[in-house]
């Protein structure tokens, strides 16, 4: 007979087990991509740390499948240990935990940890050095118009419209409640969603630029 204590551990020891497996994944990857005559520890210990929480971010879509399956039989009703459904909501709740943690992680990366990053290592200049302070500051300077900026689109994003309006004779104040009434229900996922969007978008734009101009130049070399 299988606890709920048994499931959770043999569901959750294998993703420790896949934590040190992406740690090891995103050192190399980070380092077998990183500039070899210009190398960063503080740039390349961020992208592995971001890398790591992406990569067990995907990994717990399959832990959460494999939780839900393991509670029932295969004729389809739930196991023993985990008829009551104070077990179930236990079980539902560590994983509910685990993707608020991941998400809030990579959220953090995503908006703080490597634009400030990025900022403060453009502030490097061989011919001028500027001390740490002042690439602090000005990488942070840098960070919070990058945040303006992203909050002005997660707000965009919340506002706009996904699902029509209940009641097509309502007032515009009416359809200006509903909008925040949806963003409520949802969480701002639209709006973070939206945002995601734009920055790969943008993303996907300069590697397109960055992998033409790479290739004309090897082209014409």
């Amino acid at each position: 007979m299988v606890s709920l204590s048994g499931a959770l551990a043999a569901t959750w020891v294998p993703f420790v087990v896949i934590i040190i497996l992406a740690l090891l994944f995103s050192v190399v990857y980070i380092k077998y991509f990183m500039s070899k005559y210009d190398p960063s520890l503080s740039t390349t210990i961020s992208g592995i740390i971001s890398l790591t929480i992406a990569l067990l971010t995907v990994c717990l879509v399959p832990i959460d499948v494999f939780l839900a399956s393991f509670m029932k039989n295969s004729d389809g009703t739930f196991k023993e240990w985990a008829n009551s459904s104070d077990t179930r909501d236990s079980v539902e709740n560590t994983v509910a935990i685990g993707y608020y943690t991941l998400y809030a992680l990579v959220t953090f990366c995503l908006f703080l940890l490597l634009p400030f990053m990025y900022f403060f290592y453009e502030e490097k200049d061989e011919s001028n050095p500027t001390s740490c302070r002042s690439k602090f500051c000005t990488a942070s300077k840098y960070t919070v118009v990058f945040l303006i900026i992203a909050g002005v689109l997660m707000l965009i994003g919340g506002l706009v419209p996904t699902k029509p309006q209940p009641n097509g004779n309502s007032t515009e104040w009416d359809n200006v409640k509903n909008l925040f009434m949806q963003m409520g229900t949802n969480g701002g996922e639209d709006a973070l969603s939206f945002v995601i969007s734009i920055l790969s978008l943008i993303g996907m734009l300069a590697l397109i630029t960055y992998t033409v101009s790479t290739l004309s130049d090897s082209v014409s070399f």
